[in-house]
């Protein structure tokens, strides 16, 4: 019988992870909480040696939720293709509105998302029908056709007191789904709004502000008090409205900059070949641009890159992270680790019987480092390392049983091509020899 040891193809990335994370926390930094799912005791008893841990970090006075709007670019150039195989199906289609498109990679990413969420830990729905991450849709685009000869100047102010904030607003940008807690609503209405972009049914034009501001409005009026608010904003990197492409990226970063005193963050993605560009780059990075000095800006190629980068990039509070446990002066490292954006973790980590100190280390976005000791005892059930030991006591009395056997069937077959001298047994009629014996 063999004892099963569960690996990962990341347990590579644990080894850098435990030596950036193994230093203590920094001296006055904000408490970070952190809450153990599983296991559920400190003793254990079990034939399974790999221990399955499961929980949260987040900063003290938090609740761990979020409500989350996810903003797509539906405009004409989010058609074009992004250079990368996003429908993985071992092709680069580089047609217009083809199946490799920065919109489908959109799409494909926020399904992805969603699935990532309905897996995560601690995120089941609640007896009130609610879960602690809950996703809303956005779609933007931009028809145009707002004229002003001050556009290269024109502010936000400017916009409001004409009323051509709101009517902007609700032209050119969509929500197609309200916050919910329903993933399967949310679901069929990304399915909606993929249908009304290959239908042609938006606008030409990218306008970011118009796609923030939908998005805020929907967090402002439906967002939880307690939890953290969240815009991921996805685009293929520039703003040509409202007014033109002169003031479409300065309005949005203006827009985004009064969002920090209603304490919503922005992270943002750009898709294809303009998304790594000095002007996406100054329009959506940090410190001035539209996520600011809280948020992140990530140039990506295809859907699971954005995926990663919102594990990896967009916590509030784990930016990396990794499971130990110390054993008698050895050192054993977790596996199958993973590190959610919201904080929550999981992964296993080898034990040994008797005592055993399990270590979850996590980094956060602020650079500080913390470390949570969970003590464990643990023992095999009574009689099972015994019943193990008869077991390979067998197999092994099985495996010398069949070497000797072998020995004396070689050794038969040496004495009968001993008896005749001058003769050669070809290998047939040695096997003869051995059937008959």
């Amino acid at each position: 019988m063999k004892i099963r040891i569960h690996a990962s193809a990341a347990a590579g990335r644990a080894i850098w992870l435990i030596a950036a994370l193994l230093a203590p926390a920094s001296a006055g930094a904000a408490k970070v909480d952190f809450q153990i799912n599983e296991p559920r005791t400190h003793q254990v008893r079990s034939t399974d040696p790999s221990i399955y841990i499961e929980g949260i970090a987040k900063e003290r006075g938090e609740v761990g939720k979020f409500d989350i709007m996810i903003v797509i670019d539906s405009s004409q150039s989010a058609s074009e293709p992004t250079g990368s195989d996003v429908n993985e199906d071992g092709i680069i289609d580089d047609d217009y509105a083809g199946a490799d498109s920065i919109y489908k990679a959109e799409i494909q990413a926020t399904l992805l998302f969603q699935h990532m969420l309905t897996e995560m830990p601690l995120n089941d729905l609640d007896p009130q029908g609610n879960r602690r991450v809950r996703l809303g849709l956005v779609t933007y685009a931009g028809r145009g056709g707002l004229q002003d000869h001050r556009a290269r100047k024109i502010y936000l102010s400017d916009m409001r007191n004409d009323g051509q904030f709101e009517s902007m607003r609700n032209q050119d940008a969509s929500i197609e789904s309200g916050l919910t807690s329903d993933y399967s609503v949310f679901k069929t209405r990304l399915a909606a709004a993929s249908l009304k972009q290959e239908q042609r049914l938006l606008g030409s034009y990218t306008n970011f502000l118009a796609g923030i501001a939908q998005a805020a409005k929907e967090l402002k009026a439906h967002g939880r008090r307690d939890a953290q608010k969240v815009i991921f904003f996805m685009t293929d990197g520039e703003a040509t409205a409202p007014f033109n492409k002169f003031c479409g990226d300065r309005l949005a970063m203006e827009y985004a900059n009064e969002l920090r005193g209603d304490d919503i963050r922005v992270n943002a993605f750009g898709i294809g070949r303009k998304a790594n560009s000095n002007l996406a780059r100054r329009t959506l990075g940090p410190p001035k641009g539209i996520v600011g000095s809280s948020g992140t800006y990530t140039p990506v190629k295809s859907a699971a890159d954005i995926l990663d980068r919102i594990r990896d990039r967009t916590s509030s509070v784990v930016r990396a992270g990794a499971i130990i446990n110390r054993h008698k002066g050895i050192t054993y490292r977790g596996q199958n680790m993973q590190f959610n954006f919201d904080g929550t973790f999981s992964g296993t980590v080898q034990v040994q019987e008797g005592s055993n100190e399990i270590e979850v280390h996590i980094k956060t976005v602020s650079g500080r480092k913390y470390v949570h000791r969970i003590p464990l005892e643990f023992a095999y059930p009574d009689g099972y390392l015994e019943t193990l030991r008869q077991e390979l006591i067998a197999e092994q009395s099985a495996t010398e049983e069949m070497r000797r056997v072998m020995r004396q069937r070689k050794s038969l077959v040496l004495e009968i091509d001993g008896e005749r001298p001058g003769s050669r047994q070809t290998g047939e009629s040695k096997l003869e020899i051995l059937e008959v014996r």
